[in-house]
């Protein structure tokens, strides 16, 4: 059975939206990813401690040339740190707002798994939607009973 050019682009499509959209959603990936290309390191300050109930996120703020941000990070990289305390956060320079707290081996490791996930569900998003349309081209090519 032979694959259309159709075929293969409705992949491309698929595979494409699903992991643009994958790879943009958890913040820690998407700020990571960011920051492969430019970053800005400034220090802040814990305004909420890690909460075990909510997967151990915490709060920070944090000052960008006179405007404060804030931002929600992962706790088990810094559990300890209570409120008030200070912390090193990094930010990407056109876009302030997207801040993570961890270094930039976390960084790398955040947005290779971003990156990752996002290729796996672009994959199995793309090849379900190629099976489906086979499925249904093969159903509408069988004789009617009757």
């Amino acid at each position: 059975m032979e694959i259309e050019r159709h075929q293969v682009t409705r992949f491309v499509v698929m595979f494409g939206l699903v992991f643009l959209m994958a790879s943009m959603f958890n913040p820690p990936s998407r700020a990571s990813l960011l920051m492969w290309f430019s970053s800005g390191k400034v220090d802040g300050s814990i305004t909420r401690e890690a909460d075990p109930s909510n997967h151990n996120y915490l709060s920070y703020e944090y000052t960008v040339l006179g405007k404060t941000y804030s931002g929600t990070g992962y706790g088990p990289y810094h559990a300890g740190l209570q409120r008030g305390q200070s912390v090193a956060v990094y930010y990407f320079p056109p876009a302030p707002s997207e801040s993570v707290l961890v270094g930039e081996e976390e960084q790398r490791g955040y947005a290779a798994w971003g990156l990752l996930s996002a290729a796996i569900m672009g994959a199995f998003v793309g090849l379900g939607d190629y099976w489906n349309g086979k499925r249904q081209l093969r159903q509408r090519s069988l004789p009617m009973a009757g």
